[in-house]
């Protein structure tokens, strides 16, 4: 606990008395502020912009982000460091602080990081955020792979007057730590399939996952989905240039039509198949039958789409109804006549 306070007023600290540093940044006008990694010696590859570092287990490591304020107000910024995903469109994400519940990741680079979560600059000035790195102690291959997030906040006296909406920027820069060079064998295997609600989209959704600490680059998939008696796809989707993040596990949408004009899924048995290929010409092919019962394909579909009921019968009965009792109203007229009548003749 001591140990994360020090960091945290550490952090604050440095960030008073550094000249004004000028980035490319500064010159749009919507963008006051930038950042940039202060490269250390166990840099993997100096020339690049973000931390590929080599490490040791169990040693402790602490890098610097230097935060560019070029505006004319103190401005305070919330900090990150999340573990590297792989989204819905097959791209890797370092964006996300929260790991899904059925993360497969062991060594989640953002557990082993301590860093304070906010930090202000003053006006005109650059400072320095510190990054307490605490490698794992158990050795491992590959990469540990994630990302430094750092988001300004903006006060309410920004907002524009005319209502318009002011865009919000943020910078996300790399951290990847490995230990030696040893290479690691790609891998995807297929989870699950099921039917989805995909953001009030009827669709499919199936669950891939990369077990290995590596990331998979330039990839292709190709996949399309038929009824279980047909050759012909009635989902179909196609993806290229994809990333996926090591030891990160990944839903892939197929949507019944398209997007914001989907169908509502039908009941009854299904087949799909996959093929995903990387710049290193591994490929994965993935057969799988599945079937979507009543229950689950009216679930899916009541969340989506506006529902008639079937009528029918109501109207029958209230037909029926309103006969008997309009043959009852005509009945007790005509006796009624019959009897008035009846009193007249008799007298």
């Amino acid at each position: 606990m001591k140990k994360k306070i020090f960091i945290a007023l550490l952090g604050m600290l440095m960030v008073i008395c550094f000249p004004f540093v000028k980035t490319d940044a500064a010159e749009e006008d919507s963008v006051d502020y930038s950042i940039q990694a202060i490269i250390p010696e166990n840099q993997v590859n100096q020339e690049l912009s973000y931390f590929d570092l080599r490490v040791t287990s169990g040693e402790h490591q602490t890098i610097q982000v230097q935060v560019n304020n070029f505006s004319d107000q103190a401005q305070k910024y919330s900090v990150e460091v999340n573990t590297a995903q792989t989204n819905g469109n097959m791209l890797i994400d370092y964006s996300n602080n929260q790991l899904p519940k059925d993360s497969m990741n062991q060594l989640p680079i953002s557990e082993f990081v301590d860093y304070p979560k906010e930090i202000e600059i003053p006006a005109q000035k650059a400072g320095i955020i510190s990054f307490d790195i605490n490698v794992p102690e158990e050795a491992f291959d590959g990469i540990l792979l994630g990302g430094i997030h750092v988001k300004k906040h903006f006060a309410e006296n920004e907002k524009p007057a005319d209502g318009k909406i002011k865009s919000e920027y943020d910078y996300i820069l790399g951290l990847r730590l490995s230990e030696n060079d040893e290479a690691v064998t790609p891998n995807i295997e297929f989870s699950k399939i099921s039917p989805a609600n995909i953001s009030n989209n009827a669709g499919i959704k199936v669950q891939l996952k990369n077990p290995t600490a590596t990331t998979i680059k330039n990839v292709t998939m190709t996949g399309n989905i038929y009824s279980a008696d047909s050759d012909k796809s009635i989902i179909s989707r196609t993806i290229e240039n994809g990333s996926i993040a090591p030891d990160s596990v990944f839903d892939l949408f197929f949507f019944n039509g398209k997007t914001g004009k989907t169908k509502p899924l039908e009941a009854g048995n299904y087949r799909m198949e996959m093929q995903v290929k990387d710049e290193n010409d591994h490929q994965w092919n993935f057969s799988q039958k599945f079937k979507i019962s009543q229950q689950a394909a009216k679930k899916v579909n009541n969340q989506i789409f506006t529902t008639t009921s079937d009528n029918t019968l109501l109207y029958i009965v209230i037909g029926i109804l309103s006969a008997l009792v309009l043959g009852m109203l005509i009945f007790w007229f005509l006796k009624k006549r019959q009897t008035n009548k009846d009193i007249e003749s008799k007298k």
